[in-house]
């Protein structure tokens, strides 16, 4: 069942935003994951996606040299968990590499299959308590990857894009999509996909 839903959810992102490999995108310098890695980010703007799956809260958390993003979702129905680990980047001022886990809450949990993914986040720029920009590229199980432009912001309510999260868009020829547009193409969109 989760299987069913979470290729179903990545079918669509993958003929949208499908790419044979992950961008090769600049890191901001100096990142701390200590200062980033603590608390909630709410996606606010995406480039690639037609769900509201791409637009979630993300709980961010470090323990030791660990890193840890959680969140939830919902397809037809149904409620997912998504665990993703890392233990830190490969390199100074690289990609973080994090394996993740889809998972059903509660008695479902006992019957289901955990799928796995793989997720490399390239940190673009961030304040730490305001904004942040990054550059996700997910790898399925299968081989498939999709790509995404991502704007993270502590408020869920502040939809600004701040002027160098901007620059930096401009830079890489992008542009996004506000994750309140996509709210309201989700309904048509999920009555299409199975």
């Amino acid at each position: 069942i989760i299987a069913v839903s979470f290729f179903g959810i990545f079918a669509y992102a993958k003929n949208s935003a499908g790419v044979n490999e992950c961008q090769t995108v600049t890191a901001m310098t100096g990142f701390d994951s200590t200062k980033f890695f603590r608390d909630k980010w709410y996606t606010t703007h995406v480039t690639n996606g037609h769900f509201t799956f791409v637009c979630q809260e993300l709980k961010t958390t470090k323990n030791g040299q660990l890193l840890y993003i959680d969140y939830n979702y919902q397809k037809n129905k149904k409620d997912y968990n998504v665990r993703c680990e890392s233990k830190g980047q490969d390199k100074k001022n690289g990609p973080i590499h994090f394996d993740c886990k889809i998972s059903t809450p509660g008695f479902f949990k006992l019957f289901s299959k955990t799928d796995k993914f793989q997720a490399d986040f390239t940190i673009m720029t961030t304040d730490y308590d305001n904004y942040a920009l990054f550059y996700k590229c997910v790898t399925l199980e299968s081989g498939g990857k999709a790509g995404n432009y991502v704007v993270l912001r502590r408020s869920k309510s502040d939809v600004n894009i701040p002027g160098i999260v901007n620059s930096l868009l401009g830079i890489n020829h992008v542009s996004l999509k506000k994750c309140s547009d996509l709210i309201n193409a989700d309904a048509a969109i999920n009555a299409e996909v199975v």
